[in-house]
């Protein structure tokens, strides 16, 4: 791969101007052609770069607060690994147990591969007469290796984080929607003098993010109904009228991760049910039209 490339993947995942002239300053360390050290000045501030990217994908608090976190060391309580935060960065709060058993991602496995990559990075920031004075020709392929590591590191990341959404979005429960069709939906109750709801569908979960504590997901489908219009008592005198209807539905919602993920305690600020086709009157029209023939037959 061209070091044009590398610089344009790593680019790609800053954020920030702290990061963004970081990363510019360990370049011109790597473009100074008359200091000794300059291979090992871009190394080093290379991997303080990618510890700071972990630190922002996977902040103390946060990490701190998972389920899965335990102190390596008893006398600093707070003191967080690269190791724990790249687990935080790929799986969040989720358990080990959950990710490892249901999801089938070996996270131990993948840090392993990441801390091999970062210590590429360490062993040129340790000056010896190997790694002094690099020649010219070999700071080109060597600063190659560096980049390719950096790279490496946070596509690992992404392509794991990528296997355990599209894992977690086949096992969110389907039912965990139940509850929002138990209360009254205000769009529906506006349609008609009463409505059921006969049965509904989750087409897609996405999920959007989580967290040590909360998982966030969309999830749409579609609901069917029946309307009524008129009172219990007009239907028994056979002056009102039932109709079934369809309609798809959308919500943002966010779980709690309780008990390894075998349930939520579900929570949505929007859900929207799409009631536009009801409106058409063409369509109402002809569909009284269709009732009031087939009571007369």
């Amino acid at each position: 791969m061209s070091r044009e490339y590398l610089i344009k993947e790593i680019i790609e995942r800053l954020s920030g101007d702290f990061e963004h002239d970081l990363f510019e300053a360990s370049l011109h360390n790597l473009d100074d052609s008359s200091n000794k050290l300059r291979f090992n000045n871009f190394a080093y501030s290379i991997r303080e770069l990618t510890r700071h990217i972990l630190a922002r994908l996977a902040p103390d608090k946060n990490v701190i607060n998972t389920t899965w976190y335990k102190p390596i060391d008893t006398e600093r309580p707070d003191f967080i690994t690269r190791k724990q935060r790249m687990r935080y960065a790929i799986q969040g709060g989720l358990s080990n147990e959950y990710v490892s058993s249901s999801l089938g991602i070996d996270v131990d496995e993948i840090g392993k591969k990441i801390n091999d990559t970062i210590d590429i990075l360490s062993k040129y920031t340790h000056i010896n007469p190997k790694t002094f004075d690099i020649e010219s020709n070999s700071v080109e392929s060597m600063s190659i290796e560096v980049l390719e590591s950096v790279v490496l590191l946070f596509q690992t990341i992404d392509e794991c984080r990528v296997q355990l959404t599209t894992s977690l979005e086949e096992h969110i429960d389907r039912t965990i929607i139940d509850n929002l069709f138990y209360d009254t939906i205000g769009s529906i109750d506006y349609l008609a003098t009463h409505y059921t709801v006969d049965s509904y569908s989750v087409d897609e979960i996405k999920l959007l993010d989580l967290d040590d504590s909360i998982v966030y997901f969309k999830a749409s489908g579609v609901v069917d109904v029946k309307l009524q219009y008129g009172s219990d008592g007009d239907m028994r005198r056979g002056d009102g009228m039932t109709m079934s209807e369809s309609f798809t539905f959308t919500g943002d919602f966010y779980g709690k991760i309780i008990d390894k993920m075998t349930k939520f305690e579900l929570e949505t600020e929007t859900f929207e049910v799409d009631t536009d086709s009801h409106w058409r009157e063409k369509d109402i029209d002809e569909y009284i039209e269709r009732m009031i023939e087939e009571d007369k037959e």
